[in-house]
């Protein structure tokens, strides 16, 4: 029984540990610019709590709060206006050249669609 306790507990620490390791990978990847294939914006991740959204219509930076979880990125709008906008919570899918941000359900500062970002 404790040797069964014992093996389980090893595999639930290994599984937190690798997950841990694979948000704090993506985390460091997604820094830096990041150009819209559909879009004429870019957002340019600073550090892992802020990314600023360059705006075609007044080509201004505009910032934003962000974290990840996951396969999840956390938007909330940070900006000058200091309007209360609630965090959206997206489906994001990072590979080595190419951020996907799902935005259909909705986010401040962003169309409702799934936009891809190059480097």
């Amino acid at each position: 029984m404790n040797r069964t306790l014992l093996i389980i507990g090893s595999i639930l620490l290994a599984a937190i540990v690798l997950s841990c390791d694979r948000d704090a990978r993506t985390k460091e990847a997604i820094l830096g610019t990041w150009v819209s294939v559909d879009q004429a914006d870019t957002l340019v991740f600073l550090n892992e709590e802020v990314f600023e959204k360059n705006s075609p219509d007044n080509g201004y930076m505009t910032p934003f709060l962000y974290s990840i979880h996951h396969d999840s990125i956390t938007v909330q709008y940070n900006g000058p206006n200091e309007i209360l906008v609630k965090p959206s919570v997206h489906y994001f899918e990072l590979e080595e050249s190419t951020l996907s941000i799902d935005f259909t359900n909705g986010c401040y500062g962003f169309p409702r669609e799934q936009l891809i970002y190059g480097r």
